[in-house]
């Protein structure tokens, strides 16, 4: 499911529960942003081959690491896009490798509704809108 235009879109929503997914899909349009829904970072980084986005949020379960591998990929691959990574941890081990894979932030799920607001306009205003799709290597 998505609302975004085939060239650029504001927000991609990356977690493997549909219904985490669908919930911030909600949210966002809500507050007027073309979203795009993604179950994994390789839907994530096939989608960013096609079109421009303004910040993509990263969920993960537990301790899982392989969203954060897979980001550290994402990011030597040339995306410079602002990532939030979504975690029901808030450990501080997972938030240092959360940053070193190139997360800007890493926000505990409970507190996420309530820091959408100061995270949307943090990383939106911030975004490089002269960021080109991602190209194979």
């Amino acid at each position: 499911m998505t609302t975004a235009s085939q060239g650029h879109v504001d927000v991609i929503v990356v977690d493997d529960d549909a219904r985490i997914r669908v919930l911030l899909e909600d949210e966002l349009l809500a507050r007027g942003l073309s979203t795009l829904l993604c179950g994994s970072v390789a839907d994530l980084t096939a989608q960013l081959k096609q079109r421009r986005a303004s910040l993509v949020l990263l969920g993960m379960r537990g301790r899982e690491a392989s969203p954060l591998r897979q980001l550290q990929v994402l990011r030597q691959s040339g995306c410079r896009l602002p990532v939030v990574v979504l975690s029901a941890d808030d450990s501080d081990g997972l938030l240092i490798e959360a940053a070193v894979c190139g997360a800007q932030e890493l926000v505990h799920k409970r507190e996420l509704l309530r820091r959408l607001p100061q995270l949307l306009e943090q990383y939106l205003n911030a975004a490089d809108p002269e960021q080109p799709p991602l190209k194979d290597p």
